[in-house]
């Protein structure tokens, strides 16, 4: 019965994990000093135009996800994400992945799993 109850708050009052982190990464993006998008209310989609003109050229080298994540992995200045593992650990366990807390989850794997949801995040949103 508590499992039924939890599903039901998750999918009709509380968000997902995902959706909070993507909320996080909405949050995160500054446009300040990109005149061309400062004034936008598409912040997703600035973001994503942004990466195409800094990294778009990667793109055909390893492929659109890959090269959002070596772009983000690189710090770029539009959005503020965390980046050291105990941040990205803390952040992904309090927005709900709780499985980020096992013991037995290499802090790779849990940052591999990050920047791939984040992607997975401009991807959708672009």
């Amino acid at each position: 019965m508590k499992k039924i109850i939890k599903r039901i708050l998750l999918e009709y009052i509380e968000k997902t994990p995902f959706e909070e982190l993507e909320s996080f990464v909405e949050e995160g993006i500054d446009l300040t000093g990109y005149d061309e998008y400062e004034n936008s209310s598409d912040k997703f989609g600035s973001l994503y135009n942004i990466f195409q003109s800094e990294y778009g050229w990667a793109i055909n080298r390893m492929g659109e996800k890959k090269a959002i994540i070596e772009w983000l992995q690189g710090l770029p200045s539009v959005v503020d994400l965390p980046f050291y593992y105990f941040d990205i650990i803390n952040l992904l366990y309090a927005i709900g992945f709780n499985e980020v807390k096992d013991e037995d989850m290499d802090e790779d794997v849990v940052a591999d799993m990050y920047y791939d949801l984040i992607s997975d995040i401009i991807i959708k949103n672009k």
